[in-house]
């Protein structure tokens, strides 16, 4: 599958990669996707701290840094470039990595 310009949500259902390379979903914003890939870590965050402890926090980043470098690779080729905006886990994974440090500290999330 070859898309030339942005994605669509065709594109971002059609392969798993897809879904996860394109942060979920945040990759398909019109304005600043990878801002908002950045705020989509915030929910996840949120839902790791809620129901895992420190462990399965960094287990579940580590496998989504190494699930999204797969995805981001299928993705970039069928988007024929490798580097493309829509492409924001890298965002997502970084802002939880950041996000593990800072704690569930409103204030501190929000200064990050």
């Amino acid at each position: 599958m070859s898309v030339a310009s942005a994605p669509t949500a065709a594109f971002l259902f059609a392969h798993p990669a897809h879904f996860v390379a394109l942060g979920f979903g945040a990759g398909l914003a019109r304005f600043a996707p990878g801002t908002i890939g950045t705020l989509m870590a915030i929910p996840l965050a949120l839902l790791l701290r809620r129901y895992t402890n420190d462990a399965g926090f960094v287990v579940t980043v580590v496998a989504l840094l190494v699930a999204g470098a797969w995805a981001a690779q299928v993705s970039g080729r069928n988007l024929t470039d490798a580097d493309h905006g829509a492409i924001v886990i890298d965002e997502v994974v970084a802002f939880l990595v950041v996000l593990f440090f800072v704690g569930d500290d409103w204030l501190r999330v929000a200064f990050a």
